[in-house]
């Protein structure tokens, strides 16, 4: 977990302490108090127990082992004070696997759940690893619980199968804001497929994320756009999908997108943009609060960088983050739709993170990075070396025509270490201490590298005797803030979707990662 939520969360948790004491008994403020778990005022009690759970709510489940549960069977005052504190129970992870014994104790589990969860924002995470899917019959509990519990504001349903997804009755979910869909193979053709309308009235819904189906035969979910915020979908829709969905969410803060042939526009083809689209043409579509976006390239081919139809049709002016998940970038192969990718994002006056999660070489990257001068933030996962990448970005006393200075305005770097459990980052503990070196010392106006923060899968990965972080201890005395983010238990074990657990944009949302099919098992 982030050691500094921890120091946060634990400074929160002493000043309650102390003012719930002060509350009680005013007249022994000050003074050394013996306190017992046994005498602990309810209220305080509550507050540990609520730092005893999963630091992201999709976690929490009712196992006997693990928290809340086992916070009831300790004494009576415990189990008083677990069950009398709402946000306890406010989600619940529901796994179903094989067993018939194992869906009669999911059925238990959600019975015992529901009347626990008082909260008026609860959430609902379910999960299915039966192989073959269990039946409607089997699975009659969890309609029942809907039926019950009218407070869902997230949900989670992972391979359910469809004819129990179309069989859930709109209106079932009236303050339902967050969804999380991962379709399983239909158990019917395609030809007679029928779309899914549980959602259809969900009028409050600001979060989508939807995978797992088969894209040439559309959108099998109907949901409202009005008021969506985030929207993952990596599928391949087309441009034509996109461009009418996005026309239709006009508060779109995040938006994750799947390239395919048909989804790009390829280096022949005589529609390239001659100007940056602009907000007072009546066939753009503006975006004002987009934020991010995600181009996620792996779909054809190589999964080079591409340059997306729908850029010639919708304008972001505010947009912030850019992230892409590629193989790289291939100027040489594809010289005018590339010029046409950096003139669009070299428009981009507020483009300030660039996140590449690139499987290959560094071709290209300099462009990218001479048409990216704002960026403050670059978050960088790489399959191959990184040695290439960072000797590029070093600053130089006296650059030329061939050695220029990048990213000037660059603060913080953020360096996946671990893409799975047993990756090895492949960087050279000199050149990442030359590129440090060169950018702690603002070379000819640079900004000054604030912050170098570790992502992991595994916790060996980030030792401080590891040799990337070792070589960087000397510049903490200089102000280099160095962080370390452990994913073990969130992180998906491919790389398609592995960026989820580490969004600023997903914060409080890692379910979203589920619909890359391989996460959260």
């Amino acid at each position: 977990m982030h050691i500094q939520e921890l120091e946060r969360r634990l400074s929160t948790l002493r000043k309650t302490a102390s003012d719930l004491l002060r509350a009680a008994d005013p007249n022994t403020a000050g003074y050394d108090r013996k306190i017992t778990a046994s005498t602990l005022p309810s209220e305080l009690l509550q507050e540990i127990f609520f730092l005893c759970l999963p630091q992201f709510s999709y976690f929490i489940s009712l196992r006997p082992t693990d928290s809340p549960v086992v916070l009831t069977h300790v004494c009576r005052h415990w189990r008083g004070a677990a069950l009398g504190y709402a946000r306890l129970w406010r989600s619940m992870n529901l796994k179903i696997r094989d067993q018939e014994d194992d869906i009669d104790t999911s059925k238990k589990q959600l019975e015992i759940w529901l009347p626990r969860t008082t909260s008026s924002r609860a959430g609902l995470h379910v999960i299915s690893t039966a192989s073959p899917s269990p039946s409607n019959s089997q699975l009659a509990f969890l309609n029942d619980g809907f039926s019950a519990i009218r407070r869902l504001t997230r949900l989670t349903l992972a391979r359910l199968p469809w004819s129990f997804l179309t069989d859930i009755p709109p209106n079932s979910f009236p303050v339902l804001e967050s969804l999380v869909l991962l379709l399983p193979q239909p158990d019917v053709s395609n030809d007679t497929l029928p779309p899914i309308t549980a959602f259809e009235y969900c009028n409050r819904l600001e979060r989508v994320a939807i995978g797992g189906f088969n894209a040439s035969a559309g959108l099998p979910l109907v949901f409202p756009l009005a008021r969506l915020t985030h929207l993952i979908i990596p599928c391949s829709m087309g441009a034509d999908f996109w461009i009418d969905h996005l026309k239709a969410s006009p508060r779109l803060r995040y938006v994750q997108i799947r390239l395919d042939d048909d989804d790009v526009i390829q280096d022949d083809d005589p529609i390239f943009l001659s100007t940056i689209p602009s907000s007072n043409e009546t066939s753009i579509i503006t975006l004002p609060f987009l934020r991010h976006i995600t181009l996620w390239s792996w779909g054809y081919r190589l999964g080079d960088v591409r340059y997306p139809a729908i850029f010639n049709n919708v304008h972001f002016p505010q947009l912030r983050s850019l992230r892409f998940v590629a193989g790289s970038l291939r100027p040489d192969e594809r010289p005018k739709e590339t010029a046409a990718l950096l003139d669009r994002i070299r428009s981009l006056d507020h483009l300030e993170i660039l996140s590449l999660d690139l499987n290959r070489s560094t071709i290209g990257l300099q462009d990218l990075f001479r048409s990216t001068p704002h960026i403050r933030t670059l978050d960088i996962q790489m399959w191959d070396s990184c040695n290439a990448l960072f000797r590029l970005l070093t600053l130089k006393p006296e650059p030329d025509a061939d050695s220029e200075n990048l990213l000037l305005n660059l603060r913080t770097l953020e360096l996946d270490v671990g893409l799975d459990f047993t990756s090895v980052l492949k960087l050279a503990p000199s050149v990442l201490r030359d590129f440090v070196r060169s950018r702690m010392h603002s070379i000819n106006g640079a900004s000054r590298l604030d912050k170098v923060v570790f992502h992991g899968s595994a916790p060996y990965q980030l030792l401080r005797e590891t040799p990337y972080i070792h070589c960087l201890r000397s510049f903490v005395k200089d102000g280099l803030k160095i962080d370390f983010r452990l994913h073990d238990e969130e992180r998906s074990h491919k790389s398609t979707g592995n960026w989820t657990e580490k969004d600023e944009y997903l914060e409080g949302w890692r379910e979203a990662g589920v619909v890359f099919r391989d996460t959260f098992y």
